[in-house]
């Protein structure tokens, strides 16, 4: 995986060690139930497992074909587990098909709002909102973006990973007029060396 970050090539094989949590957002895709055609790039997550969601309501709009999860939405597969205030999954229903709920859907975006956080055994992505879109192979996550492996920590405003190239960038606010923006923070802690 290749990290635009502006860092000197030299500082870069350092870096990328800690790098594939970059990804870990990217396991929302496992998530999404990937129609046929999409190829996940982190199959750990849990694949084919089967995905129970949890929240206090659950609101289909058939005719617009979006399913709306609300209040402390907790959705589970495998190892991989999604936190959020909301879950909007939008889906397409195959043609001539009964309207069978769950029968015959493909996922085209997935929308998760408010303390949205995406966790795997040792490492976690969070931000205020979510958007995954299967037919572009992109994933972002925005507002307040901590991504973590271990040690390891990335902060900044906004992480776009595109699940195709496996090219994921993380940025910062663009700043006000006349004032220093933010700037992308990471935190790489060595492992120490086991003795033999």
């Amino acid at each position: 995986m290749r990290a635009r970050s502006g860092a000197p090539a030299s500082r870069l094989p350092a870096r990328r060690r800690a790098l594939p949590l970059l990804l870990l957002a990217s396991s929302l895709l496992s998530l999404a139930g990937a129609p046929a055609g999409a190829q996940p790039t982190n199959t750990r997550a849990g694949g084919d497992e089967p995905i129970e969601i949890n929240a206090d309501r659950l609101v289909v709009e058939q005719n617009q074909q979006i399913a709306t999860f609300i209040g402390n939405v907790d959705a589970v597969q495998g190892t991989m587990k999604l936190r959020a205030d909301e879950l909007r999954v939008f889906y397409v229903q195959a043609e001539g098909q009964q309207q069978a709920a769950g029968q015959n859907q493909s996922i085209r975006r997935i929308e998760a709002q408010g303390n949205v956080l995406l966790t795997q055994p040792n490492e976690t992505a969070a931000g205020d909102a979510g958007v995954y879109d299967p037919t572009a192979g992109k994933l972002t996550l925005e507002g307040n973006v901590v991504l973590t492996q271990g040690r390891n920590v990335v902060r900044g405003t906004k992480l776009v990973s595109d699940l195709n190239t496996g090219v994921s960038t993380v940025s910062s606010a663009a700043p006000a007029a006349g004032k220093r923006g933010e700037r992308v923070r990471a935190l790489f802690t060595p492992e120490k060396k086991k003795e033999p």
